[in-house]
């Protein structure tokens, strides 16, 4: 196995683990629904049910790693669903609607999904990314942080 894959794996099991917030070894409906509220985001029940359908592939009311897996790797194959999936995550970073981000905004959200982030530590990452020196993250930009780490990648 290549370490690019590697990598990749204990990204995503990194990731699941921050929405697997009893460490069960499973996303339940309730994480699911706490997660989403964390990011200031009220999935209606429907909403919830239809991410729990599209996820749960054998139907026993949970999301397993393996289940997690398959569907980030469908949606990374799928340009169209990558675009739509940055711009849905985009608007719940940009608290406040005015299409940008701002270190505030960026430290509130991930707070909220339980990483350890100060002012000092979002305002380097803006840095690293912010192509237009307005100190604030564009959707474009936004885009480049994601695929250069994932919002879950340590803030340096």
């Amino acid at each position: 196995m290549s370490p690019l894959m590697t990598s990749i794996e204990e990204e995503m099991a990194r990731v699941f683990l921050k929405f697997d917030a009893n460490g069960d070894g499973w996303i339940s409906r309730s994480e699911l629904v706490a997660l989403f509220e964390s990011l200031g985001h009220m999935a209606s029940d429907d909403e919830v049910a239809q991410m729990m359908a599209e996820v749960d592939v054998d139907s026993d009311g949970f999301i397993s790693l393996d289940e997690f897996a398959a569907l980030n790797a469908t949606v990374a194959g799928d340009v169209a669903a990558v675009k739509e999936d940055l711009r849905h995550a985009f608007r719940i970073f940009d608290a406040d609607g005015n299409g940008t981000i701002s270190e505030a905004e960026l430290v509130c959200i991930l707070r909220g999904l339980g990483e350890s982030a100060s002012i000092v530590q979002c305002h380097r990452k803006i840095e690293g990314i912010n192509q237009n020196g307005d100190r604030l993250i564009s959707f474009e930009e936004f885009k480049v942080m994601m695929i250069g780490g994932g919002c879950f990648a340590k803030i340096a």
